[in-house]
């Protein structure tokens, strides 16, 4: 009897167990469909999954043609689907400049492939769901790190004009919050029309825990968005402008660095004279064992070692554990093993934050330089940055964490994901007309709207945040 009965407890515990996993899953899916072979995007998302694979290939063969070339660089491949044997053409544009950038962000060929082509026996891709209103298509990758999004041919000519534009801005500002793009593409299935997309880094990873997530583009003219309460596979709601009158940023030290580099990414987009950009920012409150990660020693160093490398890893520094970062730095920068937590690791050009400086004080100058211009068993002193090259680039302490560019952890126990992103509509012809009727229209109610010059648009975003970051 005691033996049936400790087999019906061991059987429950089970269930219990497979139905917590199954919660877990579909709560990680939130806002997302798995496109699997019921999925009426299936097929297309195939013949992506093997264009990239064979375009990541092919992207060694057109290794060092000249700086000159890069930017006009196209690789055109004639493929045959392994899915149905139907034909299609792959286009991959300016492969070499793409490459360069997604190794800023440590995502080197393989990496890259395992994302972005995952293997037979896992889920391809997931479909995005949201409230945008822009008829774009959104693909994430299985593990949600990268998106895909489909363009017009006219945003892709934009965009390959501004290229250069934009990459010169990410080299001269590697903390820039402007949204990182990893990669340029057309697929041509059969005789249909061409599709445009581009793969990107999703600002909004990891998300399992964001439970807000705004859309900002400093305006009110249809900038509401009427709150739901989601269930697990429904809409993810984007708030916008109207739903964050009486939101703060809380980004306490670090809000004078926001605010400097939000100014530097403003007037790098109002120099390309381009409309409609948007701020986008997730919100996730911080588990205590994080806030005291934070303020840990360890933790500080390897934080200012990515802060001042030239190197912006967003997964190899995180993946190693604090002691053995620690570890590593000290014997670079020779740091005596005696370091107590008395020290202050305060990284030049940065505001050191709040929770930190009242954990680590300062007196030793001489170990703090040590740490920030640290010294190289190798004749390569471009690994790091001086102190002067650090201000002029506006860095900071970048956070011990993945997708470390975009996230920012406030001063009222909260993780701020932020990016820039829609920056590729010029403010043209249509635009300006558009602008003539959005004046008529809102002439009454007095809102303001978004199709503005450029000038106008950027300096009232900025006044925006201004408001809101505290």
């Amino acid at each position: 009897m005691s033996t049936k009965v400790t087999q019906i407890k061991s059987g429950s515990h089970v269930k219990r167990e497979s139905y917590f996993i199954r919660f877990r899953k579909r709560w990680k899916r939130r806002g997302v469909i798995e496109i699997d072979e019921s999925h009426n995007k299936h097929p297309f998302t195939l013949y992506v999954r093997q264009g990239l694979q064979d375009s990541i290939a092919a992207t060694k063969e057109f290794k060092g043609q000249g700086t000159d070339k890069q930017y006009s660089q196209e690789i055109h491949r004639k493929l045959v689907s392994s899915h149905d044997k139907t034909e299609f053409e792959f286009v991959t544009y300016a492969p070499e400049v793409f490459e360069s950038l997604r190794e800023q962000v440590d995502m080197f060929p393989d990496t890259y492939y395992d994302r972005i082509c995952p293997d037979d026996n896992e889920i391809k891709y997931l479909e995005f769901v949201s409230n945008s209103k822009s008829g774009q298509n959104f693909f994430l990758s299985n593990n949600k790190q990268l998106m895909i999004k489909t363009h017009t041919r006219n945003e892709k000519n934009f965009f390959l004009k501004i290229l250069p534009s934009y990459i010169n801005h990410l080299k001269r500002y590697p903390h820039s919050l402007i949204v990182r793009y990893l990669g340029l593409y057309k697929i041509t299935i059969s005789k249909h029309d061409p599709v445009y997309f581009i793969v990107m880094q999703s600002i909004l990873y990891p998300d399992e825990r964001i439970n807000q997530r705004f859309d900002l583009k400093g305006c009110q003219a249809g900038r509401f968005t009427k709150e739901q309460n989601n269930d697990q596979n429904e809409i993810i709601t984007v708030l916008k402008d109207m739903n964050f009158e009486e939101t703060k940023i809380f980004l306490g030290s670090q809000s004078s660095w926001f605010d400097l580099q939000i100014q530097h990414d403003t007037e790098f987009l109002r120099s390309l004279r381009v409309i409609d950009y948007s701020l986008l920012i997730g919100v996730q409150s911080l588990h205590q064992e994080e806030i005291k990660e934070n303020r840990e020693l360890a933790s500080i160093i390897v934080r200012t070692k990515k802060s001042t490398s030239r190197q912006h890893s967003v997964l190899r520094h995180w993946a190693q554990s604090p002691t053995r970062m620690m570890k590593q730095i000290s014997e670079e920068s020779e740091v005596s093993q005696s370091s107590s937590p008395d020290e202050n690791i305060n990284l030049p050009g940065t505001v050191q934050e709040e929770n930190e400086s009242d954990t680590v004080k300062s007196n030793s100058t001489k170990s703090t330089s040590s740490i920030v211009s640290p010294k190289k068993s190798t004749a390569d002193s471009r690994d790091s940055v001086n102190e002067s090259e650090s201000i002029m680039q506006n860095r900071r302490l970048l956070p011990q964490c993945r997708n470390e560019l975009h996230i920012i952890d406030g001063s009222n126990q909260e993780r701020y994901f932020i990016g820039i992103i829609d920056f590729f509509t010029p403010f043209g012809l249509k635009k300006r007309c558009e602008g003539i009727f959005k004046a008529m229209k809102y002439k009454k109610s007095g809102y303001s709207y978004s199709t503005v010059n450029p000038d106008a648009y950027a300096d009232r975003f900025q006044e925006f945040l201004k408001k809101h970051v505290v």
